[in-house]
């Protein structure tokens, strides 16, 4: 059913048209805090915030011109706890799909068509994707399927969403598991929204390691602080003894990075 899609690439700055369109076909992610359910969406910054990390590909699936499904990718360098900074990878940020076209290959035709045209200038891959409350991660189980480039499942992170108080009496635990820390806003990069209330409330994300962005030193009220570390990590543990779960759990997915710990990933970067 591949060939029923017209693949189309193109810069970030060509992509305006289809800008509306790409959120539009974004789907909430459902995550709890406070005992409440919010949606987890992308906002109208999103496409910007990734181009800050590295070079953006937007690519189409299109059906008589008209678009039904979207892929960000961009090629980043990380910086290594040692300082160093890495070879080039592919980060994969989102596939989006019409509502319609959500059970149809769209994602399959968009990598067996352009991928491995970039593949060999840049043979590493990973991707971030949201678990739902309940059931298997389909976004997930597809990639580990992809025909000649398969994705493995690397581990299962945690996505912690605490409020202003907690946030500052876990400061120092935080500072001891990982060293320098700030705070930072990304303001309509991703929304954070009430489902009963519909109010959206401000999203403060944890930087630290080699790829933080310098922030805030102290937390500060109002908002919600973003945390994310992979659940067999330290800091996971004891967050579960003080009775703190995950908001939402994210599988990392990735293509020739068996070597990596994941801990350098920043909540600011699903």
């Amino acid at each position: 059913m591949a060939e029923s899609f017209d693949i189309e690439e193109y810069s970030l700055e060509d992509f305006t048209p289809y800008r509306e369109r790409f959120i539009e076909f974004a789907r909430p992610h459902p995550v709890e805090f406070e005992g409440e359910t919010h949606s987890f969406g992308v906002g109208t910054r999103f496409l910007d915030f990734h181009s800050g990390l590295g070079r953006v590909l937007c690519l189409a699936a299109k059906v008589n011109n008209e678009p039904v499904g979207f892929a960000i990718i961009t090629k980043r360098r990380l910086v290594a706890p040692n300082g160093q900074t890495t070879d080039p990878l592919w980060q994969f940020n989102a596939f989006h799909v019409a509502p319609e076209y959500a059970s149809a290959p769209v994602p399959e035709a968009i990598f067996e068509n352009r991928f491995p045209h970039h593949y060999f200038r840049c043979p590493r891959a990973y991707m971030l994707a949201v678990d739902p409350p309940d059931g298997d991660n389909t976004l997930a189980n597809r990639l580990a399927k992809f025909p000649m480039i398969s994705f493995k499942r690397a581990t299962l992170l945690g996505y912690y969403l605490l409020a202003p108080d907690l946030a500052r009496e876990l400061h120092t635990t935080f500072r001891r598991h990982r060293g320098r820390l700030s705070y930072r806003s990304a303001p309509e990069v991703r929304n954070l929204t009430n489902d009963e209330t519909g109010m959206s409330i401000p999203l403060r994300h944890y930087q630290h390691g080699p790829c933080a962005v310098r922030g805030e030193t102290e937390p500060s009220p109002g908002g919600v602080y973003a945390f994310m570390t992979p659940l067999e990590d330290p800091i996971s543990r004891e967050l579960e003894l003080n009775g703190i779960s995950p908001a939402a759990t994210i599988s990392v997915l990735h293509h020739r990075m068996d070597d990596w710990r994941w801990q350098f990933l920043l909540a600011n970067e699903v």
